[in-house]
């Protein structure tokens, strides 16, 4: 994948994905190309910018923004890299798993199509993390990433109607507790840079 189809790709996910799933549904793709040549280069937005903003302004605290040392800065963007992409494999996994008790088939690099092109939009945004003090809008586009992740479920794994709903709050339930399950892994690891 070259960065030109990388970045048509980023734009026609965000600005109109319900055309771009009939397209990625279409496609013939492992897991490993689907990390290699997007996931990877799309989740280090995020990270790298973060790693910038976080060594000139520092890291958001309760009063203002806490400074840390840049080795310290270094450990947080590398394992929030790593478990960024862990967590995207982890949540497909689980989305197919749950496929058959909502009327879908199992199909892994299906579940992790729609995963890692649900989060397109946060990872783009991940972009203005050079400057923290605009993370409320690497938030929104967190939310845009849930209705990809929506539209993805209905589009690709071809949800019954009547069930997608059921299937996307598992979904988001399962996203939800490996949100936390990294913070913990996180908290450990760090200790107090966490």
């Amino acid at each position: 994948m070259n960065l030109v189809f990388l970045i048509k790709r980023v734009v026609a996910i965000i600005v109109k994905p319900r055309e771009e799933w009939c397209i990625i549904k279409e496609e013939l793709t492992t897991i490993e190309d689907l990390f290699a040549r997007y996931a990877v280069i799309l989740a280090a937005v995020p990270a790298a910018a973060g790693f910038i903003g976080y060594s000139i302004f520092g890291r958001p605290g309760l009063i203002g923004y806490v400074s840390i040392s840049l080795k310290e800065n270094l450990k947080w963007t590398i394992l929030s890299y790593i478990l960024s992409l862990a967590s995207v494999f982890l949540l497909a996994y689980i989305i197919d798993m749950l496929a058959p008790f909502f009327g879908a088939k199992r199909d892994l690099p299906a579940a992790v199509k729609i995963v890692v092109y649900s989060q397109t939009a946060s990872w783009a945004a991940g972009l203005l993390l050079v400057f923290p003090q605009l993370a409320l809008l690497v938030v929104g586009a967190s939310l845009y990433s849930l209705y990809l992740l929506y539209t993805g479920m209905k589009s690709v794994k071809e949800v019954p109607p009547d069930r997608l709903t059921g299937y996307f709050a598992a979904a988001i339930f399962a996203s939800i507790v490996i949100s936390m399950g990294i913070l913990l892994v996180a908290g450990f690891i760090l200790g107090s840079a966490a």
